[in-house]
């Protein structure tokens, strides 16, 4: 009992000393920073922190997976063509299902996700949801085919890179849920050609 007491207050204290030094920097930096920060904490008083490579897949994971799930809900009420909101409508459920895996895998293991939506993705999501109509429907599924293959090159890199078992299984479990989101996305962009 206290070393959860300990472990969560050495968590505040690091995330208190991290957003103040960091209220315009994005998510993904102040989780980075504050996962840093813990590791070298944890070196000095011997608590646990996930190594550098499992906190960077979390970080990355969950910010892609976040984008994932507003873009697709926003292409729910946005996309003109059925296919397009069937699609988005899975995407929606499964990464929200895997979203909320990754947070139960993180909290197990000390790592900060993002708050929010990283600016990049922010700013895509922006870029997209200003069209209408087939413009829009087009630029989502472009979008979807270019981030799925993105992020299965994250996963099968993470998947070599984290040494954690746990973390690996459901690395290696999510890569051909993805690949089946890519594979209905490119048929989807040549139909809509």
């Amino acid at each position: 009992m206290k070393l959860l007491a300990s472990t969560g207050l050495l968590a505040m204290a690091t995330l208190a000393m991290v957003a103040c030094n960091n209220n315009t920097k994005d998510a993904t930096d102040v989780a980075d920073s504050t996962n840093t920060a813990n590791r070298k904490m944890a070196d000095s008083t011997g608590m646990y922190a996930a190594d550098a490579a499992t906190s960077d897949f979390f970080v990355k994971a969950a910010d892609g997976g976040m984008a994932e799930v507003a873009l697709s809900q926003a292409a729910e009420n946005q996309a003109s063509d059925k296919r397009v909101k069937s699609l988005a409508n899975m995407l929606v459920q499964d990464h929200t299902a895997a979203n909320d895996k990754l947070k139960q895998l993180a909290a197990e293991r000390n790592v900060t996700l993002p708050a929010a939506i990283s600016t990049e993705h922010q700013n895509t999501i922006n870029d997209i949801t200003a069209k209408k109509g087939s413009a829009f429907d087009k630029a989502y599924v472009d979008h979807l085919v270019d981030a799925h293959k993105s992020t299965i090159d994250m996963f099968k890199k993470a998947a070599d890179d984290v040494k954690d078992e746990t973390v690996r299984n459901f690395i290696n479990d999510m890569i051909p849920k993805l690949q089946g989101h890519l594979d209905k996305a490119e048929a989807l962009q040549k139909a809509l050609k």
